[in-house]
């Protein structure tokens, strides 16, 4: 993976229980299995330093995740298949 690129925050449409999903993408180093994700305030501050100053509803979704569930996942791109 490549670090500094950072892709929009996106959002889908509310849950039946009022709950939303909400992901970004940064290009970043891996995270692998042993190192440390840090903190959900953590994750929150470092999407809010990325996105804070986007339009809306970014910053309002940001605000809403405070005390909320924050997860940070490496995403592999796999090598083309041959078919």
């Amino acid at each position: 993976m490549r670090a500094g690129v950072a892709a929009p925050v996106s959002a889908t449409p509310p849950y039946p229980t009022d709950a939303s999903y909400c992901y970004a993408t940064a290009n970043e180093p891996e995270l692998g299995l042993s190192a440390p994700a840090g903190s959900d305030d953590e994750r929150l501050a470092e999407l809010r330093r990325r996105f804070g100053d986007w339009h809306e509803p970014i910053p309002m979704l940001l605000a809403a995740a405070e005390g909320e569930p924050v997860l940070r996942h490496d995403i592999h791109e796999l090598p083309n298949l041959s078919t």
